[in-house]
Formats: structure tokens, C-alpha cells, sequence
């Protein structure tokens, strides 16, 4: 019988194979060579898009560089100028001009070094005047910083000045001026820090570059008309050509604070990345040239040695990919196939207590796992309540460290105030002694008045000496049993005529039975006291104030809450709330609530309080029953 297509005999059976390898090969050179070309191409693709890309991104990183420069330079500029106004400010007030002046002197020190200039202005500018805008707002007591241009002795200049007012707003005594020059040299700094050229373009055709005049010409005539600073469509990049050379250019809105100024070009050459690109796609065409060579090689052997052996195990790998591990394949040959053959048929052999294997260590997996799983969920369970702990640890630490720098500050601010108290106090007491002496010999209603006016207010000054030196020296609490009940109406009867006077309403909820609670009477009185006063400040218009008691015995303490119906705290004033000398109030101290948390801290308890503006605020002061702290 001869093979179709040949006037061979079938006695030999490498024809057919000889042939379908050659198709083979040849299939294998067709689509290796087009996954060549396509891999070219699509490198060549690629590479471009990832050249534009790097270049894109090296743009905006090198644009956030040049505004973190500016934005220091605004700092600094700042700053000088608000240290200099405080100088000035020191030698006018305190009168210590040597001390002043040699903080000045050491001022302009630093200023030259940073190579910027100060000016001081006693008087407003006049019309035209350089630094115009920024020595109005000053004088208007308002600090301002700016860019500024113009014309110096026939030369161009431009510079970031800041101007800071000598005094409060509404005694200007003068203003400082401090400017930084900009400049070419100044740009060639930031320059060494980023990889492109800084060109700053101005509305009124002026410019400062790090590029040649020519190259500038070249950029200004490729870019044709510029966008306006405030255009909307900025930041974009463009290419450009400078010097025949391929360059990408992005242009950006320059600011200084939050004013455009001008344009900010960044340009940067191609050079190198178009090198690293030509030797990344000569590099991938060669290693593509040697992975074909090889490849082609190693299909070759593959074709002429290893196919037509393994087409009779072909069939027995499909049969075992279907799952029938129950066949042998006959082994006919010595030969490597035989081997190969054999082989397989151990393969097969194993496969079968593979599986059988893999059956048994499936439910043993499906065990352990489960296992495995709770003692994870109990870990879990741990780490959780172990972070926790860490997590409440922290806050802890955090609230002692705030309270120590609190405890620093309250004991510098203490001494001034005991200070200020005693030079006070007694003045004080000798004008009202004068006063009750002159008092009964006036007969003029109108000076009677007056002076009874002025009483009064000395009246109000002792009393804020007072509690200024309660505040520097907080005495320590004298505990004693005493009824919470009992002190609670005896607050709302010091307050009884105001809240009439006001339509307010008291409502007592006590909890009972009545207790007596190891605390000081004075203190604790002095404590709600304040409470409730706020809470009467706070309803104008008429409200109701209740006060709650309700006993904690499984915390060992005791809770009181003040509620009142008034307009509530501002979320922005609540976080200042216990502050020392903050208050909303014309004539207010600011010391109430400080005082009231003071009280109730050094007894071992504490104060909190939410509010709902609109709604109303509620204070609860948590006190311990044995007097021992919660």
C-alpha cells in the first residue's frame, strides 16, 4: 500500500513525520518572525509613550520642586519682616534700645547673608511709590506679601517683598518692608536641583531665565501666544526644538501665595532619554535575535526527536487528563521512548496512590484547617484586646503629657498673675476707702452718681484681683461629710432672683436617698456656682436649668448634671472651653470653667460636657463618694 501523495512504500513511516516537522518549522518561522516585527513595533511604541510619560512626570516633579522653593522663600521673606516689626515694636514700647538694637543689627545680619534688603517706613506711601500695594495694606495693619516689579536706575527688576505693620491696627507707628531679589543666579540654584531649565515669563513681556536670550527667543517664538496666568487650561506640556535638539516644555501658572504673577516654563532636553531609549530597543532587538536563534535550535531538536516518539503517548496523556488513570502503555522499544514508556506507566502507577493520597490528606487538610482557624480567631481576639489596651495606654500618656505643658504654662502665667494682683489690690482698696470717705459730704445728684459709678467699678477690679490671685494660688480642699442635696439648694438659692429676673425656670431631680458626700462645701459650692451661672448667661430670652443627681455606688462616685435650654457652644469655642483666660464674654475673665475643673480635679473627680448649638449643653461633674479618686 503506498502513502497517499508518494510512490513510497508505507516500510517507511519518518516521510509523513519528515513533512509535517517541515510544516512545522515553517509555521514556527512565520509566527516567530511576526511576534519579532510585532514586538519591535510595539516596543518602538511603547518606549515613546513611557519616553513622553517619564518626561511628563520629571516636568511635574521638577514644577513642585520650584513651588516649594518660592513657597520658602515667601516664608523667610515673612518672617524677617515680622521679626524686624517686632524689634522696632520692642525699642518703641519697653525702652531698651540697646537690647533692641542689637537684635536689629543681628537681624540685618541674617538678612544680608540671605541676601535680601529691609526697608522702614514711618509714613504711607505716596502715589506711584515702589512697593505700593504691600505698604498700603500695612498701614492698614495688615501684613502682605507679594511680588513686586519695576524699574530701578533704568534697570528691570523683580522681587518677593513682605511688609509688616509696627504696632496694632489701630495705632500704625510704621512698616517694614524685607524683599528678596529674583534673579537669574537665584534660579540657577533652584536649577541645580531639578533636571529642566526654569524660565519666568511676566505679563508685561519680561523675563528671567537659566537658558540663553537665544534658546528664550527660540522657546517664545515656538510656543506662539501664551496662555493668561488665570487661564484655566494650565498646567501643559508641548514639545519644543532648542539648538535643533528635541526638548519637552511645561508651562505652569507662577504664584506667589495665592496671586498668579506670571508664567512658569520648565524645559527640559531629550538628550538622554532618547539615548537610553535607542539602547533599551538595541538591547530588546538583540536579545529578541538570540531568543529565536535558540529557539528555533532547540524546536528543531524537538521536532526531529521527541514528536514522532511521543505520538503514542498522546492519547494515554488525554485519556489520564480525563480522569481514567486505569490503562498501561505498552512498552515495545529498548530504547529511550521504551524507557520513556515505562516511565509513564510508573507515572500512572503513582498518580493512582496520588490520588488516593491526596484523598486522605484532603479530609486530614480539612480538619487541621478548621482547627487552625479557631486558634486564629482566639488570637485575633487577644491582638484586639491587647491593641486596645496599647491604644488606650496612648491616649492616656498623651493626656498626662498635655496636662504637664499645661501645668508649665498655668504657673508662668500664675506668677504674672499674683504679680499684677498685689501691685492691684491695694491701690485698689485705698481709692474705695477715699471714696465711701467723700461719698456722704457730695450733695450734687449727678456727682453722687458718678462716684457711686466708680465704686462700683473698683468693686469690679477687686474682684477680679481676687480671682486672679485664687487662680495663682488654688488652695487645697478641706474635705468634710456634708449633704450633696443640701449644697445643691443652696446654689440655686444664690441664683434664685437672677433666674427670676431672666424667666428662667429651676428644676431639681434628685436621686434619692440623700447621701452625704466627702467633699469641700466651699470649693464645691464656689464649682456649681459658676455652672450655673453660665448656664443663666446663656438663655437671655427665658429657659429652664435642670439639675440632676444620680449615684454611681458601683464606681464609687456620684454624677451631677446642669442642663440648660440656651443657645448651646460653638463646636470651634468647646475645644477652648477650660482654657485660662479664653472667654466669649465683653467683661468676662475667662477663668470660670478653668477654676470649676480645677476644683473638682484637685477632689478627685472630673468635669465633661457636650452641647448642640440651638439645642442647648449639658455638664456633668462626676464626684466620688468616698472621696478617693474614680
Amino acid at each position: 500500500m503506498t502513502v497517499p501523495g508518494t510512490d513510497k512504500t508505507p516500510n517507511k513511516p519518518e516521510r509523513p513525520r519528515a513533512r509535517l516537522s517541515r510544516r512545522l518549522l515553517a509555521g514556527f518561522f512565520a509566527i516567530a518572525g511576526l511576534l519579532v516585527v510585532s514586538g519591535i513595533a510595539v516596543n518602538v511604541a511603547v518606549t515613546r509613550r513611557s519616553l513622553e510619560a517619564r518626561a511628563n512626570t520629571q516636568l511635574a516633579n521638577d514644577e513642585a520642586i520650584v513651588a516649594l522653593h518660592f513657597a520658602e522663600l515667601e516664608r523667610q521673606v515673612s518672617r524677617f519682616s515680622q521679626l524686624l516689626a517686632d524689634a522696632e515694636e520692642l525699642t518703641a514700647r519697653l525702652g531698651a534700645p540697646v537690647v533692641a538694637r542689637s537684635l536689629t543689627i543681628s537681624l540685618l545680619d541674617d538678612l544680608r547673608r540671605n541676601r535680601m534688603e529691609a526697608r522702614l517706613h514711618r509714613r504711607p506711601p505716596g502715589p506711584g511709590a515702589l512697593g505700593n500695594e504691600v505698604l498700603r495694606k500695612a498701614f492698614f495693619g495688615m501684613r502682605a506679601t507679594r511680588l513686586s516689579s519695576g524699574l530701578v536706575q533704568g534697570d528691570w527688576y523683580v522681587a518677593v517683598e513682605s511688609a509688616t505693620p509696627i504696632g496694632g491696627w489701630q495705632n500704625v507707628e510704621g512698616a517694614v518692608v524685607v524683599a528678596f531679589r529674583i534673579d537669574s543666579a537665584f534660579l540657577h540654584e533652584i536649577g541645580e536641583h531639578i533636571s529642566s531649565d526654569i524660565t519666568l515669563w511676566f505679563p508685561d513681556g519680561h523675563y528671567l531665565s537659566t537658558l540663553p536670550d537665544a534658546d528664550v527667543a527660540a522657546l517664545r517664538g515656538q510656543l506662539g501666544d501664551l496662555p493668561s496666568p488665570e487661564a484655566g487650561e494650565l498646567p501643559y506640556v508641548v514639545s519644543t526644538r532648542l539648538g535643533g535638539r528635541p526638548s519637552r516644555t511645561r508651562i505652569a501658572r507662577f504664584e506667589v501665595g495665592t496671586r498668579p504673577e506670571g508664567l512658569l516654563l520648565l524645559t527640559m532636553p531629550l538628550e538622554e532619554l532618547l539615548a537610553a531609549r535607542r539602547a533599551i530597543l538595541g538591547g530588546g532587538i538583540a536579545i529578541t535575535g538570540v531568543v529565536l536563534v535558540v529557539a528555533t535550535l532547540l524546536y528543531v531538536l524537538f521536532v526531529r526527536r521527541v514528536t514522532a516518539p511521543l505520538e503514542r503517548l498522546s492519547q494515554a496523556t488525554r485519556d489520564i487528563a480525563a480522569g481514567n488513570l486505569d490503562l498501561q502503555v505498552p512498552v515495545s522499544t529498548q530504547d529511550e521512548v521504551g524507557e520513556l514508556a515505562a516511565a509513564f506507566n510508573t507515572m500512572i502507577e503513582r498518580l493512582r496512590e496520588s490520588r488516593r493520597e491526596i484523598e486522605e490528606w484532603n479530609r486530614e487538610l480539612g480538619r487541621r484547617v478548621e482547627e487552625r482557624t479557631r486558634s486564629l480567631r482566639e488570637t485575633q481576639r487577644k491582638l484586639e484586646e491587647t491593641n486596645e489596651q496599647l491604644v488606650y495606654a496612648l491616649r492616656r500618656l498623651r493626656e498626662t503629657q498635655d496636662s504637664m505643658v499645661q501645668t508649665e504654662k498655668l504657673a508662668a502665667v500664675g506668677q504674672l498673675a499674683s504679680a499684677i494682683a498685689h501691685e492691684l489690690k491695694n491701690p485698689l482698696a485705698g481709692i474705695r476707702g477715699a471714696l465711701e470717705l467723700v461719698l456722704p459730704e457730695i450733695d450734687d445728684p449727678a456727682h453722687r452718681e458718678v462716684v457711686e459709678k466708680i465704686v462700683e467699678e473698683v468693686d469690679r477690679m477687686s474682684s477680679t484681683t481676687s480671682r486672679l490671685l485664687g487662680f495663682a494660688r488654688p488652695t487645697e480642699p478641706h474635705r468634710e461629710r456634708a449633704s450633696l442635696q443640701r449644697l445643691i439648694e443652696n446654689v440655686c438659692f444664690l441664683v434664685g432672683q437672677q433666674a427670676k429676673r431672666q424667666g428662667i425656670e429651676i428644676r431639681l431631680e434628685f436621686e434619692p436617698p440623700d447621701r452625704d458626700v466627702l467633699l469641700d462645701p466651699q470649693l464645691t459650692t464656689q464649682a456649681f456656682l459658676n455652672i450655673a451661672l453660665n448656664a443663666l448667661q446663656a438663655m437671655n430670652n427665658g429657659g429652664t436649668l435642670t439639675i440632676r443627681t444620680r449615684w454611681q455606688p458601683e464606681h464609687d462616685r456620684v454624677e451631677v448634671r446642669f442642663e440648660d435650654t440656651g443657645a448651646g457652644i460653638p463646636p470651634e469655642v468647646q475645644e477652648k472651653l477650660f482654657t485660662p483666660f479664653f472667654t466669649t464674654k465683653r467683661q468676662g475673665t475667662g477663668l470660670g470653667l478653668y477654676v470649676v475643673r480645677s476644683i473638682v480635679e484637685r477632689q478627685g473627680g472630673e468635669v465633661t460636657f457636650h452641647s448642640t448649638p440651638g439645642e442647648g449643653t449639658v455638664f456633668i461633674v462626676r464626684l466620688p463618694i468616698s472621696g478617693e479618686e474614680s
